[in-house]
């Protein structure tokens, strides 16, 4: 084999390892509510097989009990990120069991920042239209679902319906949230229209086909708005440690035997979704149709309720909390999950192992 051919076969085995690292590598309300959703992570523990024992969490030292099924304590990644182990409900059509949740939530810092903002306010009655293809619709036409939900119970006709959409065009992120309900005389929709950027042509038409496409008419839209200051909140962390903290903490849980069930193959998928932001009542992770989803999106198969109802909120819960400023310890008794580095080992292996492969059936595949 030439020194030519060598470095070639060299270079596409760099690249396709690459290429398999690559693939392996909404306003939501919490449980405990508030803003601090949008930089936390949220998992409900409720696939079948999975068990926990709150009384070996009680035991350890540096954990502390806040009230009723709630215990809080610094995470192992960093101790600036809280963790809140608390026992969240899953409302189906008819029974609301709870099920073991882990919460992982960071300290928050705020920064001030200006942007240019329009806004705009719609109000349909007595269409007649089926809001359930409002997501499908969207998607067609390039917008990305974020939220959609269904409440049948939300009203005495046939119940009440929301979501939210968004799309960037022309540097401008385009957010429209609506919501509405089923009444005697047809569908009762708003919609509220939000843009960070300037209204390009090409902005203004992507909204008003959407609106043309959903309602089945033109309307005129006018907006409010310019340049913008306002406060952000933001994590005190690096996004990526919020996920290792959520990933490490689910791990140590079923190391010292609070949680049974969670298997090696769960970890990977919630790792895989797991990002600030999916928290909260609609955004939390949950199992649903044999794999881990948002819960906006499990109610399409468990006929549960995407709300916020009867909920806490984390700041008055963590209110004058006295907390050690390390995290707990206690006594493993179970290695049933491999820990970060191992995971992370495993994954190199398995990558390279892949990559051997492919690499000979190509080297064959050409006569090597």
């Amino acid at each position: 084999m030439g020194s030519s051919m060598k470095i070639h076969l060299a270079g596409y085995f760099i690249l396709l390892t690459i290429i398999l690292l690559v693939v392996g590598s909404i306003d939501v309300y919490s449980c405990y509510g508030g803003p601090q959703d949008s930089v936390a992570i949220e998992v409900v523990l409720n696939k079948p097989g999975i068990v926990y024992d709150l009384d070996r969490l009680r035991s350890a030292e540096g954990v502390v009990w806040v009230g009723g099924d709630t215990y809080v304590y610094r995470s192992h990644v960093n101790s600036s990120i809280l963790v809140i182990v608390f026992l969240d409900s899953i409302r189906y059509p008819n029974s609301e069991p709870k099920y073991l949740a882990i919460r992982v939530q960071p300290s928050i810092v705020y920064r001030n920042i200006s942007y240019i903002e329009y806004r705009s306010n719609l109000e349909f009655k007595n269409l007649h239209i089926n809001p359930s293809n409002i997501p499908d619709t969207a998607r067609s036409m390039g917008w990305k679902v974020i939220s959609y939900s269904y409440n049948p119970m939300g009203s005495k006709k046939g119940g009440t319906f929301g979501g939210s959409l968004e799309r960037v065009i022309d540097n401008a992120t385009i957010r429209i949230d609506f919501k509405g309900a089923y009444m005697d005389q047809g569908v009762y929709l708003t919609v509220f229209i939000d843009i960070r950027g300037n209204i390009t042509n090409r902005v203004n038409e992507t909204i008003h086909s959407l609106i043309r496409e959903i309602i089945g008419h033109h309307v005129e839209i006018k907006y409010s708005g310019g340049l913008t200051t306002s406060t952000i909140m933001e994590p005190s962390v690096e996004p990526d440690k919020v996920v290792e903290a959520l990933i490490y903490e689910l791990e140590w849980l079923s190391s010292i035997g609070v949680v049974n069930g969670l298997s090696w193959s769960d970890i990977v998928e919630i790792r895989s979704i797991a990002k600030p932001g999916t928290a909260g009542w609609n955004g939390r992770i949950v199992y649903a149709n044999n794999r881990w989803i948002q819960h906006y999106e499990a109610v399409r198969y468990i006929g549960g309720v995407v709300t916020a109802g009867g909920c806490r909120d984390i700041g008055r819960l963590l209110e004058n909390l006295k907390l050690p400023g390390e995290p707990p310890n206690a006594t493993v008794v179970s290695n049933v999950l491999y820990n970060t580095n191992m995971y992370n080992m495993l994954l190199s292996i398995t990558i390279a192992a892949v990559s051997t492969i492919i690499l000979w059936v190509f080297m064959r595949i050409k006569g090597f």
